[in-house]
């Protein structure tokens, strides 16, 4: 698996963990499970896995920090029982 790949991998996973988080839709562990197995699905090795996984609390950080208003903003924006339906149809096998 090409570095690039895992680079852009662990923000997109943070996004997520943080939509998550932010719509209160619960799915965390949901996101966790779906890539865990999809990286072993993809032959990414442990050290790959790690810096993704690292990668991802970094952006969902980052995220979490944002101000009050912004994240007011996104949750209207983002949290819409569409995205929901669409996030879970993405987390499914």
């Amino acid at each position: 698996m090409p570095n690039p790949v895992v680079a852009v991998l662990g923000p997109s996973i943070g996004y997520l963990l943080a939509q998550s988080e932010l719509c209160q839709w619960a799915l965390t562990e949901k996101v966790r499970t779906t890539y865990q197995e999809a990286f072993k699905q993809i032959g990414m090795t442990p050290e790959q896995q790690a810096t993704a996984w690292a990668q991802a609390v970094v952006h969902q950080k980052r995220l979490a920090e944002i101000p009050a208003e912004a994240q007011a903003r996104m949750k209207a924006e983002t949290c819409t029982s569409e995205a929901h339906g669409r996030f879970e149809r993405d987390l499914s096998p």
